[in-house]
């Protein structure tokens, strides 16, 4: 093999790599830098629900339109496809999160902003969150989307009563967007003594 053939054969594995990398699912997380959400955080209450040990905040793991699957895997089931019709406007949001009765509570909300950010996993991205506890798998395509999107959150925008704030778990941001806007939804309960 001459030094062209050789630099061509290099380069070309070089694409195949890095394009395999780009579809294995994980977030990226430099080693150096302490976690923010460590799994030992969270207590998983096998039954679809994990809480928060700092915050006193008990969480679904699952967010909505995928399913927990205790029989195959404690873990979410994204059979489905994480598609459109898994996001919700802000009103429906609302609604799901206080008709839920998910592991037998019926106080389920929607996460304030402060709530929901609690759970950015400020040592990772795509997705920024603690994606051993939030885990999702069997997605098709095999790159779970559902970790990897905005969020909605309780809190509306004071100046503008069109717009709440959401929370990007592909990089930890947050974001002011029009209600009517179609994102994901996680719920959150308080845990009572």
């Amino acid at each position: 093999m001459n030094i062209k053939n050789n630099l061509t054969f290099i380069f070309q594995s070089f694409l195949i790599t890095s394009f395999a990398s780009s579809l294995a699912y994980g977030a990226t997380c430099p080693a150096n830098i302490e976690k923010t959400t460590p799994d030992a955080q969270f207590s998983d209450n096998n039954d679809g629900t994990v809480t928060d040990t700092k915050t006193k905040l008990m969480w679904a793991r699952c967010a909505v339109g995928v399913n927990y699957d205790i029989a195959s895997s404690p873990t979410c089931q994204d059979t489905n496809g994480f598609t459109p019709s898994n996001t919700k406007n802000w009103k429906q949001a609302f609604k799901l999160a206080t008709q839920s009765t998910l592991a037998g509570h019926g106080d389920w909300r929607l996460p304030n902003i402060k709530e929901l950010q609690s759970l950015v996993e400020r040592a990772c991205y795509s997705p920024a969150i603690n994606d051993t506890v939030f885990s999702v798998v069997n997605s098709p395509g095999g790159t779970p989307a559902a970790l990897d999107v905005a969020y909605w959150t309780s809190t509306p925008v004071v100046e503008d009563n069109d717009s709440a704030w959401v929370v990007n778990f592909s990089n930890g941001s947050s974001a002011i967007k029009q209600k009517d806007g179609d994102y994901s939804v996680r719920f959150v309960r308080n845990i009572t003594p």
